[in-house]
C-alpha cells in the first residue's frame, strides 16, 4: 500500500505536468489497474489520513511567528456525465454560471502566506440523497444525510476545532457562509474567533436595543404577537455611504509582489438580530476601501486593533491561492472516478502533494531562496523517475486524451 501511495504521489506531479491522462503511462513501475484499486477499491481511510495530514501541517505552521488561520471555501469541478457522485446542474464557480459539476466544502490552514487545504467533504443535493439506487451505485455511506454547504463547514470547523483539538487563531470565510447568524453565533458559543465576509444588503444595528412584542398602534391592524427589536436597523451599504474619508485609516494588509498591499479600513461596533430564535449578537463591522473603489464588509466577534484586524480578513485570499495551486500543479480537478470514497481518496492525496509542496517552500525560505508551488514541481519533475517516453506510449498517450474529445466530434457528425 506504501509504495502505491508513493506511485499516486509521483503520479498527481508527474500527469498534472504532461497533461498525462494515465498516470500509469508516466510513473515509473506502475500500472494502471493497481493506481485505480487504491482509489476505488483500497480499504484505507482517507478521513483518518486527512486528520493526520490536517495535524501536520498545524504543527508546521505554528512554529512561525504569524498566526495559524482556518480558511474555509468551497469549490466546484465540471463534469459532463451524471454518474459520478454529486454532480448536479448547480452554481460551478470554475465556468461562473450553473453548470453540470461536483461540488466540494473545504478547510485550508494558512500562516502567513504559506496554506495547505487540510480537510474536504463533497456537497450531495437532495436529489442524490433521496435516490437510494444511486447513491448505492456511488458507494455513498448509508447513513449519510442532506446537509446544506453551511451544514459542511460547520462540520469542518468543529472537526478541526473539537475533535483534532487544533486551536487555530481564527476561522475566516466568505460572505456565502458569513450570512448565516446562526453559525456565527455557534462559533461565539464555542469561543471561536470568526472573520465573516457578508453582503452589503447585511442589516444591521448601530445600537444595542431590546427585544419585545411592539403595543398595537390606535385604529391600524391586528395586534403584534412576535418580538422584534425596538430600534432601527441600516444595511451595511447605507451605513458605509454615510462615513468620511476622515473615518477610514490606511494600513498595509500583507506583502504582494509588486509591494505592499495597502487599503483604507473602518470598523464599528454593531448588533444585528436573530429572527429565528429571537436574539441579538454583538459585532465589530469592518469595512475595507481599495483604491480601486472594490468595498468589502466583513464581521468578527474579535475586539482587537485595527491593523489585526485588517491582517485577519485579509487572510482569506490565500484560499484561492491554494485552489489554483492544487488544481495547476497536482491535478486536484483532474480525476477518473465516480465513487464517494474514490473522490475523498483523490482529494485527500492531492492534499499530501501540496503539504509537500508547502513544506518544501517553507525550507527553502529558511535559507534565503523563494520558490513558488510552480518552481517546486519543476524540481520534483526533473528528480522523480519517469517512464521513458518511446513511440508507442507517445502514441497512447495521444489516443487516451483523444477519448475526451469522442462525445464532441459524434455531437457534430449528428447535428
Amino acid at each position: 500500500m506504501h509504495t502505491i501511495a508513493n506511485q499516486f504521489l509521483q503520479g498527481l506531479i508527474l500527469s498534472s505536468a504532461s497533461n498525462c491522462v494515465d498516470m500509469s503511462l508516466v510513473v515509473k513501475d506502475s500500472h494502471n489497474q493497481s493506481l485505480n484499486h487504491f482509489l476505488s477499491d483500497s480499504v484505507w481511510k482517507w478521513q483518518a489520513v486527512m486528520d493526520a495530514l490536517s495535524k501536520r501541517c498545524f504543527q508546521h505552521f505554528a512554529s512561525f511567528k504569524d498566526p495559524v488561520a482556518l480558511l474555509i471555501d468551497e469549490s466546484s469541478i465540471p463534469k459532463k456525465g451524471k454518474h459520478s457522485v454529486g454532480v448536479a446542474h448547480q452554481y460551478c464557480g470554475q465556468t461562473g454560471k450553473q453548470d453540470n459539476c461536483q461540488v466540494g466544502v473545504f478547510g485550508a490552514l494558512c500562516s502567513g502566506n504559506l496554506v495547505s487545504i487540510i480537510q474536504s467533504k463533497i456537497y450531495l443535493p437532495k436529489e442524490w440523497i433521496s435516490n437510494k439506487a444511486r447513491s448505492k451505485k456511488a458507494a455513498i455511506p448509508e447513513n449519510e444525510q442532506y446537509k446544506t454547504k453551511i451544514e459542511l463547514a460547520e462540520e469542518i470547523i468543529f472537526h478541526v476545532w473539537k475533535k483534532l483539538k487544533l486551536k487555530f487563531s481564527f476561522v475566516s470565510f466568505d460572505a456565502f457562509y458569513g450570512r448565516d447568524l446562526a453559525l456565527l453565533q455557534s462559533l461565539c458559543k464555542e469561543g471561536i474567533t470568526f472573520m465573516a465576509d457578508i453582503a452589503e444588503n447585511q442589516s444591521i444595528y448601530l445600537s444595542s436595543f431590546n427585544i419585545e412584542i411592539p403595543g398595537k398602534k390606535p385604529g391600524r391592524g391586528r395586534t403584534p404577537k412576535h418580538a422584534k427589536p425596538c430600534a432601527t436597523k441600516i444595511s451595511v451599504r447605507e451605513y458605509e455611504k454615510g462615513l468620511k474619508k476622515r473615518d477610514y485609516k490606511k494600513i498595509t494588509v500583507r506583502k504582494g509582489t509588486k509591494g505592499n498591499i495597502r487599503a483604507s479600513f473602518h470598523k464599528r461596533t454593531v448588533w444585528l438580530f436573530n429572527a429565528e430564535n429571537k436574539t441579538r449578537s454583538c459585532f465589530t463591522l469592518l469595512i475595507r476601501k481599495d483604491d480601486d473603489g472594490t468595498i468589502r464588509y466583513s464581521l468578527t466577534n474579535s475586539r482587537k486593533h485595527l491593523p489585526t484586524l485588517a491582517f485577519m480578513q485579509g487572510q482569506r485570499y490565500f484560499v484561492e491561492r491554494a485552489f489554483q495551486d492544487a488544481k495547476q500543479q497536482v491535478g486536484l480537478n483532474e480525476y477518473q472516478v465516480r465513487g464517494y470514497s474514490a473522490w475523498h481518496r483523490h482529494i485527500t492525496m492531492s492534499m499530501m502533494a501540496m503539504q509537500f509542496i508547502t513544506e518544501e517552500k517553507s525550507r527553502q525560505k529558511e535559507v534565503g531562496k523563494y520558490f513558488t508551488s510552480a518552481d517546486i514541481v519543476k524540481l520534483l519533475i526533473f528528480i522523480l523517475p519517469s517512464k521513458p517516453i518511446n513511440l508507442l506510449e507517445l502514441t497512447l498517450r495521444i489516443k487516451n486524451k483523444n477519448k475526451a474529445y469522442e462525445p464532441l466530434v459524434k455531437l457534430r457528425k449528428a447535428g
